[in-house]
């Protein structure tokens, strides 16, 4: 009776994993196709890259919390390949660099709320 238990809670799990790993993919997809329509709206001369003082302009208008150096740390750390501009592989990785912000952001609140002795 253990056994069938085990095997049956075994092929549960592993069905339960199949379906979030297929859930997540589908999420994944729908979040590349809507960064890669966002490049292509903010890609306004269609030359397939983004330049960084247009980058900034739409930061800067669309976080008003941003400051021209935040917005020039985050265009650096999207153009890895310190070309100067974004091309839509580099822009696919927004994601990574918002969450790196937000991490950074809640450190640094983290740091000045922090009574020192």
């Amino acid at each position: 009776m253990f056994l069938l238990l085990s095997v049956l809670l075994a092929v549960i799990v592993e069905f339960w994993l199949s379906y979030l790993k297929k859930t997540n993919d589908t999420e994944k997809r729908k979040e590349r196709l809507g960064i890669t329509k966002a490049f292509i709206w903010i890609d306004k001369d269609q030359n397939y890259y983004i330049k960084e003082h247009s980058w900034n302009e739409l930061i800067l208008l669309l976080k008003k919390d941003f400051t021209k150096l935040q917005s020039h740390f985050m265009f650096q750390m999207l153009d890895w390949e310190q070309k100067g501009q974004l091309d839509v592989l580099d822009f696919l990785n927004i994601t990574e660099a918002l969450k790196l912000h937000y991490t950074l952001k809640d450190a640094d609140t983290a740091i000045e709320n922090t009574e020192i002795g």
